[in-house]
Formats: structure tokens, C-alpha cells, sequence
């Protein structure tokens, strides 16, 4: 807004409007000082959000009211650009749609790691990558700041899909700090399980292991459906498969679910399961063991979103799993080209980009 005020003022021949170019052009390289400076961080994915119409022409008449200072007069410039000002700030951000499911897929490595914004202002985040060993992972270093970025402080559900280090292991990390609601687990007695269990006593938070039955719930303006597992299943399979249902449509959070998880989902009548999603998180990495074709053909995406590592030593995503996507006409959002994702489900469309890249990705 400040250089459109300095472009308007210099034709309008309005004194000091050159000043508002060159200050115009001084915080465009600043601000791309910042962003080179965090990007090791944040993996290029801060968005601050867009200013409303009516913010946007607050800062330009502030901005041409302090260029024509001394045509106007001293104190009027002031006024009118404190007013300008204050009408600015109050404006804030433009904001998403309130009735949307916003899903922000945070590269990790090799491992998992979601934040769903849920229309009512309800968060969840839905594993956070990890790694084995000492020190601190991927979710105090990676996760941790993108939620900072973005002004999360809590979130109201916080989500394990399964007892595995690359998914549950950033949640121990990031479960005193975010103090949320309610922990679900699918699993229970892995060594990340219990640790998660017993930092959620130590802080006084609710555990449920939503282990077998099907069932609902209400996390703020969402339903969000826990499909059945079974047992006899290996850990993978037995990952909470997630169904969240806003914004006139459904994404589906597979966890590292398998072949096995996902035969008997489909075999399951769409009565007694619902499967249909406009988006798909794939199961286990984009790995050739998730992703068949009954299942895909069930759930009928526009969107799936493939969270894996740069250059997998696993070899992940699968090809044949991307071939699948491709010919079903599926559009393909990958974590592993380093930056972070953002589907928005709103209005019964899917919006699908990279958050800063002109896609308004919002929290709140």
C-alpha cells in the first residue's frame, strides 16, 4: 500500500511521495532479508496474511496524508494519518472463510505432521513428525516455530495416529508447551505412547485411546469421524483414521494405515462407513503397501496430499501409487519438495497451495 500511495502521490505531483517509493522499496528488501534468514527454519512456508480492502486503502490515505504534510498543514496530516492508521491496524489481516477446514501439511522429514484449522475456530494437530534417539526432533525445530508464525499457541485436540517415533515423537516434545484439550491415541503401549501418557498426566490432560469402534465427535464447528479398526492388525494399520467433515466437504487423515486397514474399510457398506473425502492425506508415506485402487476408488479425492521426505531412502512416494493419483485425476500436494501445504475446504470447493504463494491460509 505504501508504494501505491508513493506511485499515486508522484503523479499527483504531491511533495515527499518520492520519500514513500523509496521507503516502499527498503522494506521489500528487508523483508526479503527476513525470509532468507528464516527460511532454514521454517522451510519458506510464513504467511502473516493478506490486509482487507478497506485496511489497504487506510494505509494509503495514511501514507498520502504524511506526503502532503506540508501542503496541508502539519497537525491535519497527523490527524488524518492517525486515523488512517488506526483504521489499519484494526482492520488486520484478510481472514479465511469462518465455515472451512483448513489442513496445514508441515514437511518433517520422513514423518507426519498436520495442523487442521475447523470452522468455530477449533484446531487439532494430527502427529508431528520425530525422530529415534536423544535431543530434540523435527517437532520443537520444525513444527514448533511454524505454529509460532502463525500465532498457535494451543490447539484444542492434540491427535497420535499410532505409536511410531516419525509421527507421535514431536508430540511429546510439544504437549506441555500447546497444553491442549484432549490427547487421542490409536495406540497404547508403544514406548512413545506411554511417554505421551505420562507427560499428559503430569499436565493434568485427558487421554482417550480411540482404539476399535467407530465413532464421532464435535471439535469446534467439525464433525470429526474415528473409522473402525480391527484387531489382529499390525501398528500401521491399527493408526486412527480420521474423517473430518466441514466446510461442505470431508478430508480423510489415514495415519500410516496399510493394505490390510484399508481392504476392510472398503469392504465396510458405505452405510456403516463413510469413506468419501474430497481430500486425502495417503496412507504411510505414499508407500506402494497404502493407496490401492478399491480404496482410492471409494474415497474418490480431488485433492491427495503425500507427506514424505526429500530424496526418501524408503523410496517414498511409490510411483505406482502416483500413477494411481494421476489417473484418477487427482491433484497431488507433496511435502517432499520442502515447503509446507495448505487445503482449504470451503463452500464445498477445494483451494489447494503453498501458504505466502497468494493462498489465503488462515488459523483463525
Amino acid at each position: 500500500p505504501v508504494g501505491v500511495a508513493g506511485a499515486v502521490g508522484a503523479a499527483l505531483g504531491i511533495p515527499g511521495a518520492g520519500w514513500l517509493l523509496r521507503g516502499a522499496a527498503g522494506a521489500v528488501e528487508l523483508s526479503m532479508a527476513v525470509a532468507e534468514a528464516v527460511d532454514p527454519v521454517l522451510g519458506r512456508a510464513w504467511h502473516g496474511g493478506r490486509p482487507t480492502w478497506w485496511a489497504s486503502a487506510a494505509w494509503i490515505g495514511g501514507a498520502l496524508a504524511a506526503a502532503a504534510g506540508p501542503v496541508i498543514g502539519v497537525r491535519r496530516a497527523v490527524a488524518v494519518g492517525a486515523i488512517a492508521l488506526a483504521v489499519a491496524l484494526a482492520a488486520g489481516p484478510a481472514r479465511g472463510p469462518a465455515e472451512a477446514v483448513v489442513i496445514h501439511g508441515i514437511p518433517v522429514g520422513h514423518g507426519d505432521a498436520f495442523l487442521v484449522r475447523l470452522p468455530g475456530g477449533g484446531t487439532m494437530l494430527v502427529d508431528a513428525g520425530g525422530r529415534a534417539g536423544e535431543g530434540r526432533g523435527p517437532g520443537w525445530h520444525l513444527v514448533r516455530p511454524y505454529l509460532r508464525a502463525r500465532g498457535v499457541r494451543t490447539v484444542d485436540v492434540m491427535v497420535s495416529t499410532h505409536g511410531h517415533v516419525d509421527h507421535a515423537g514431536g508430540l511429546v516434545e510439544l504437549l506441555g508447551e500447546l497444553a491442549p484439550q484432549e490427547v487421542w491415541l490409536g495406540t497404547w503401549e508403544a514406548p512413545v505412547d506411554v511417554r505421551l501418557r505420562a507427560q499428559a498426566q503430569a499436565h493434568g490432560i485427558p487421554v482417550r485411546w480411540l482404539h476399535r469402534e467407530a465413532q464421532a465427535a464435535r471439535v469446534g464447528g467439525a464433525r470429526v469421524e474415528v473409522l473402525p479398526a480391527w484387531p489382529g492388525l499390525g501398528l500401521n494399520d491399527t493408526s486412527l483414521v480420521l474423517r473430518v467433515c466441514g466446510g461442505g466437504g470431508c478430508a480423510l487423515l489415514t495415519g500410516d494405515a496399510e493394505r490390510a486397514r484399508e481392504a476392510l474399510l472398503t469392504a465396510s457398506s458405505p452405510d456403516e462407513v463413510a469413506l468419501s473425502a474430497a481430500v486425502l492425506k495417503v496412507g504411510h508415506h505414499g508407500s506402494g503397501t497404502s493407496t490401492t485402487q478399491p480404496f482410492l476408488d471409494r474415497v474418490r479425492p480431488l485433492v491427495a496430499i503425500v507427506p514424505s521426505e526429500p530424496d526418501s531412502r524408503h523410496g517414498h512416494p511409490d510411483p505406482a501409487v502416483m500413477r494411481r493419483l494421476e489417473d484418477a485425476g487427482v491433484r497431488v500436494e507433496r511435502l517432499d519438495q520442502g515447503r509446507a501445504t495448505c487445503t482449504v475446504i470451503a463452500g464445498g470447493r477445494v483451494i489447494q497451495g503453498t501458504p505466502g504463494a497468494g493462498l489465503r491460509c488462515p488459523v483463525r
